[in-house]
């Protein structure tokens, strides 16, 4: 009898996936997103906003391990969508990735394509 992997898959895998997103692509009812951008105005507390082209959206929450942002890099962004006092949307930071050796032209235009998909 040939064993059944899909359940060992199903408890191995994590209870939240990030969906890949550009900024302008945000939903509402996201809640753990990836958005991939370059960090702009920095403040003290390590807060960013994350520029794709497409928008910006704000950055917070940053994981001690990160606090060597550097404005104008380009970096991925895993973590939870929230919606502040004020009714601007932010990220709860995850996972923060150094991208500086990605194409950066080239991953917005295989974005671009991904979203036109039905």
């Amino acid at each position: 009898m040939e064993k059944d992997f899909s359940d060992e898959f199903e408890s191995t895998k994590t209870q939240e996936t990030y969906l890949k997103k550009l900024i302008s692509g945000i939903q509402l009812d996201d809640s753990a997103v990836q958005i991939v951008g370059y960090a702009d105005s920095i403040n003290s507390s390590d807060e960013f906003y994350l520029d794709d082209k497409n928008g910006r959206i704000h950055v917070r929450s940053i994981p001690d391990e990160f606090s060597d942002i550097k404005e104008g890099n380009l970096y991925r962004v895993f973590g939870e969508l929230s919606i502040g006092g004020d009714g601007t949307q932010y990220i709860s930071a995850h996972i923060i990735q150094n991208m500086e050796k990605l194409n950066f032209e080239l991953f917005l235009k295989s974005m671009e394509m991904i979203e036109k998909i039905p």
